[in-house]
């Protein structure tokens, strides 16, 4: 009952505190219906304004560039192990990466890059018979080499692709220039030895084995042809000739033709009767001749001295182009290449 009246009295009080909770309850409900506008608003703004569109592009662009990275990574650890394999950049000391032996993979025609040691040298007057010395440098030839042999018999030999002599060519002239012509051939050609891999160089048209040429004399029946002392012929062109012939491997048409003259390091010597017939080691009038290639490939002479029946001689002066053979060691390798043109083999030891 004390309750009762108690609430009775506070009557005023109580619609005070219901007054309130009214104000308060619709405060609440307002607040709420505002924060659902701004939570509208705001999903509103992230789906139509592209922010979900641009976070995802923004994580697939680091995914991309993460992935890029490795890749350039995986392509920087594969370059460093090639170069490592191949002796290029780090350790200088570090070899290359030696291949299969040349001998087991080159074929006659193969080409082959052959790098020469930069040098000037000076073929004189006395080794040609020439009037004046004549001066050449290694640099001159920047070509590539094919392989002319690669057998048992001749070993690994290469020949420039080209004369060597670029437009100069080499004068020979008279009884020097015959006489002397394998031997000064011969040490023109030894300044194109790159003692790394080769052991030594010769002219091509000497004999592939024995390259000296012979030092035996003309035999001819009269005094006069004995008292120049003339050389014989030495005619060991042939071997060579052939192979260039058949090595095929890359040119069809053989390497004997190059659209140059060059010489062919082999003697010839003529005597003819008086009705103008060839007749060797007889009491005619002779002709002392070098051979050479002609620009289509096709073997003729080139006459430097000439001896008439009474004794009277002339010296005569031609020139060609010089073709060097080298003889490679046997332990040459290659790393690299295919034999093509456009891939030459490279050397390593």
């Amino acid at each position: 009952m004390k309750k009762k009246l108690k609430l009775v009295k506070n009557n005023g009080k109580i619609k005070e505190l219901q007054q309130d909770r009214a104000i308060t309850l619709i405060a609440l409900v307002i607040t709420i219906i505002v924060l659902l506008i701004l939570a509208g608003v705001t999903i509103n703004i992230i789906i139509n304004g592209g922010l979900i569109g641009q976070a995802q592009n923004a994580t697939d662009r680091y995914k991309q560039a993460e992935g890029e990275e490795l890749n350039s990574l995986d392509n920087i650890v594969v370059k460093m192990n090639i170069m490592e394999e191949n002796g290029i950049g780090g350790n200088p000391n570090i070899p290359a990466k030696p291949g299969e032996p040349l001998t087991e993979k080159a074929l006659p025609g193969d080409y082959v890059r052959y790098e020469v040691p930069e040098k000037n040298f000076t073929i004189t007057t006395e080794q040609t018979g020439y009037t004046e010395e004549q001066t050449f440098s290694t640099a001159d030839y920047t070509g590539l080499w094919q392989v002319l042999y690669n057998d048992d018999e001749h070993g690994l030999q290469l020949i420039s692709a080209d004369v060597v002599t670029n437009e100069k060519g080499l004068y020979l002239k008279g009884k020097e220039g015959y006489n002397k012509s394998i031997a000064t051939l011969n040490n023109f050609c030894s300044n194109y030895v790159n003692a790394t891999y080769a052991t030594n160089a010769r002219c091509v048209g000497t004999n592939p084995i024995h390259p000296e040429g012979t030092t035996d004399l003309f035999e001819g029946v009269d005094d006069y042809q004995k008292q120049h002392d003339m050389i014989r012929d030495d005619r060991e062109e042939v071997s060579d000739y052939n192979a260039m012939k058949e090595a095929t491997h890359q040119n069809t048409d053989g390497l004997h033709c190059i659209n140059e003259e060059y010489w062919m390091a082999s003697r010839r010597a003529f005597a003819y009767d008086d009705e103008g017939n060839l007749c060797h080691n007889a009491s005619y009038s002779t002709t002392f001749s070098v051979v050479y290639s002609q620009k289509n490939g096709a073997l003729t002479l080139k006459e430097l001295l000439y001896i008439n029946k009474i004794g009277s001689f002339s010296n005569r002066e031609s020139y060609a182009g010089v073709r060097v053979v080298v003889n490679l060691r046997e332990e040459v390798k290659t790393n690299n290449g295919t034999g093509e043109k456009e891939r030459p083999y490279e050397l390593v030891l």
